[in-house]
């Protein structure tokens, strides 16, 4: 007798951990079902574990339910209130009209909801992706020149594109750098391809050493997602008398000291001084 005794103990503590309602079972038999368990529990389960295990094995309808007629989370409720709620659904639950109706405008806010959720998360992929593919300034998967460059004692690998205009450095190696303070830019920088980006600021004068040399030029700096790198654009690249074969494959780059790399309308006489100056100077605003 003991045994047995025990054994209905047990099974009872086990309808309650792994309750679910059934397919055919109103919210009224579930409520008595699990209760009728908890009852024959000794000692006594505690009453929040009753209610959490009731609340996670009803339908969603009913849960909302729950949560609709306490205000908030039901699992948050006292026992006499938690109690109070389950009489109330139970003898509205005697009303079908009444418990119908509340239940079918509880699931149209609900589908309304993850309707506009979903149409929310497609847009902001949308956007994510148009962001990643202008602020990433990475190595495209074919040939695309580099060179090697030194900014305060630290050596980075810059691409070098004549597409852009501006000289750009993304904001985790300007924030390595320890540089001064930047400037502001208010207009937004259109590329080739019709993306545009706002940038961080500009770095103006920073002293960037190129093959020997020293050249003074100034950074947009533009948020980067992932390993960004620096970008030197066309006004740097014709001070160094770049020239960019993207056919062939190769680049090369003017010796120091042979003057001015590109052709002039008119030729000038050559200076008597030799070599370049120690610092050169090529803003990033020179558009010719």
């Amino acid at each position: 007798m003991h045994y047995f005794y025990l054994v209905e103990m047990g099974m009872s503590e086990e309808i309650i951990f792994t309750f679910k309602q059934g397919n055919n079972e109103n919210f009224e038999e579930a409520w008595t079902r699990i209760f009728d368990a908890y009852s024959k529990t000794e000692p006594k389960m505690p009453l929040s574990l009753l209610l959490n295990s009731f609340y996670f094995g009803l339908v969603l309808c009913f849960r909302y339910a729950l949560d609709a007629l306490v205000g908030g989370d039901f699992l948050k409720c006292d026992g006499d209130q938690a109690f109070n709620v389950i009489k109330k659904l139970i003898a509205a639950y005697k009303t079908p009209s009444k418990l119908d109706a509340s239940i079918i405008s509880i699931e149209n806010r609900l589908s309304t909801l993850e309707t506009g959720l979903s149409s929310m998360s497609d847009c902001y992929n949308r956007l994510r992706e148009q962001f990643d593919h202008v602020a990433i300034n990475s190595e495209p998967p074919m040939w695309f020149p580099t060179l090697k460059v030194a900014i305060n004692n630290m050596t980075f690998r810059a691409h070098c594109d004549i597409m852009s205009e501006f000289c750009l450095m993304p904001e985790n190696i300007y924030e390595s750098l320890s540089l001064w303070e930047l400037s502001n830019v208010d207009e937004e920088i259109t590329f080739a391809n019709d993306a545009t980006i706002s940038p961080v600021g500009k770095a103006g004068g920073v002293f960037t050493q190129i093959l020997g040399r020293t050249v003074s030029t100034d950074y947009l700096v533009i948020e980067c997602v992932g390993t960004g790198q620096i970008t030197l654009g066309r006004s740097l690249l014709r001070l160094l008398g770049a020239v960019i074969d993207v056919g062939e494959g190769t680049m090369k780059i003017a010796p120091p000291g042979c003057g001015h790399r590109f052709p002039m309308a008119k030729k000038k006489k050559k200076s008597k001084r030799k070599g370049p100056p120690e610092i050169e100077v090529a803003s990033s605003l020179d558009n010719t």
